[in-house]
């Protein structure tokens, strides 16, 4: 194969694995969030809080098919809420203690190894060959309204063409 044609030929085969969003590409992501929560739970970079799994669903909006290799910024509105690829639910032993670092999630009643926070609050993810990208919020504290009341937190999720909020409430 000559030189010439090597770097059009690659740059077309590689397009095709990270893409913005096509037009007609929908994000489809819950409404809201219900998370039970409790004052005693509020306290930042305590170790505990809720860890919670989100699916992101990209879908072209004409036909219903899942759009693979889609590129998405996903983002929340309160440093008490980080965003992360990957979250791993730990599997102790009688007596075995957590490792510093660990969080107590008061959601799922376990204790989670949370993968690094995204750089600047925004984690870039893809879609995978379904249409998905899995999220986990780790909801370390919900800001303050008054007393043992608190305010909701948007999550961002954004494409190139579109982009739409879910909350997370605290109840």
């Amino acid at each position: 194969m000559r030189k010439g044609l090597l770097l059009p030929v690659l740059g077309l085969a590689l397009s095709g694995c990270w893409m913005a969003a096509p037009e007609g590409a929908h994000i489809l992501v819950p409404d809201r969030l219900a998370v039970t929560w409790h004052a005693s739970f509020n306290a930042e970079d305590d170790g505990v809080g809720a860890v919670i799994p989100v699916d992101i669903l990209v879908y072209e909006a004409g036909t219903g098919e899942p759009l693979a290799g889609v590129a998405l910024e996903i983002s929340a509105e309160s440093e008490g809420v980080e965003v992360l690829a990957e979250a791993t639910r730990l599997q102790l032993e009688l007596g075995e203690e957590p490792l510093d670092g660990d969080v107590w999630d008061v959601w799922q009643d376990g204790y989670y190894q949370l993968d690094e926070p995204a750089a600047e609050g925004t984690l870039d993810l893809m879609t995978d060959e379904d249409g998905l990208a899995r999220i986990y919020l780790y909801v370390d504290s919900f800001p303050e309204w008054e007393g043992d009341a608190w305010l909701p937190v948007g999550v961002l999720v954004s494409s190139r063409l579109e982009d739409v909020v879910f909350e997370l409430v605290p109840r």
